[in-house]
């Protein structure tokens, strides 16, 4: 059967087309580790559909940033918020944070419809290895804080290089006396048909170093996530993959991230973790 994408669609020929409901899953993503997630669920999807949002302009020659950008699969979309599009200015009537070492600057003035602000996060790090913390930010036009969220890591000194860019660049002798756990940023996204009650994923996970790769210990969120490895101890230039099976009819029906953690011997990234939405 032959398929004809339109790359455009004239006005009229909109107007001829059927009415339709997007009955899919719809995700509003406003953190940049939700992006960054959605992303890569994406980057999977054989076609996808883009359209994006602007403020209207009634003058001849102006025009806005992009508000909002929907990209879609047949039966996922993602809405990326990027501008302030409400009626009203917004601005920040507090702000808190997960822990002490965490600051945040941010504007104290009112920012009109349609313009943009920075909120800057500083963490003080202290302890090697992986971080996670937020800041909640609290609107005037909503009693509900948005979330931003900062994850990284603390690598021991040797590791460091002020002009390398995350991810780590190894070396090749770093390559050679280090275990390095490679795997894909992997969020397991739920399949819509909820009648599937039980689903299975697997993720496969590379020692990309020169030393055994230890797989120490396993960490599911609650009932209804099983995961399991077949063996703990990868060898250099091998892969283990982790089989995970999920009962829908045991998960809890809370709409919070669950995260599965495989604690690794890399220095650089001691612990994976694998999400579930």
């Amino acid at each position: 059967m032959k398929k004809v994408i339109y790359n455009k669609i004239d006005k009229h020929a909109v107007t001829e087309m059927p009415r339709a409901v997007f009955e899919g899953r719809i995700f509003v993503i406003t953190t940049e580790r939700d992006a960054d997630r959605a992303v890569e669920y994406l980057l999977t999807q054989p076609i996808l559909g883009i359209d994006t949002e602007t403020r209207p302009a009634f003058r001849k020659g102006k025009q806005y940033k992009v508000a909002l950008l929907q990209v879609a699969t047949y039966d996922t979309c993602f809405l990326f918020r990027l501008n302030n599009t409400g009626n009203v200015p917004i601005y920040i009537r507090k702000a808190e944070t997960s822990c002490g070492c965490t600051q945040v600057t941010y504007p104290h003035h009112s920012v009109a419809r349609g313009r943009n602000f920075v909120v800057n996060v500083t963490y003080d790090a202290k302890e090697m290895g992986h971080f996670e913390k937020y800041v909640a930010l609290y609107p005037n036009a909503s009693q509900k804080p948005h979330f931003l969220f900062i994850k990284g890591i603390v690598v021991a000194p040797e590791l460091a290089d002020k002009k390398e860019q995350k991810p780590h660049k190894y070396t090749a002798q770093e390559r050679k006396n280090m275990a390095i756990a490679q795997a894909p940023p992997s969020t397991l996204w739920l399949p819509t048909n909820k009648k599937k009650t039980k689903v299975k994923y697997t993720v496969v996970i590379k020692n990309a170093g020169g030393k055994m790769l230890e797989l120490s210990s396993l960490g599911v969120p609650e009932e209804g996530v099983e995961a399991r490895l077949s063996d703990k101890l990868v060898v250099p230039g091998k892969t283990e993959k982790l089989k995970v099976v999920i009962d829908r009819s045991v998960l809890g029906q809370s709409d919070d991230e669950r995260v599965i953690r495989l604690t690794t011997n890399d220095r650089v990234t001691p612990v994976l973790k694998i999400s579930i939405k």
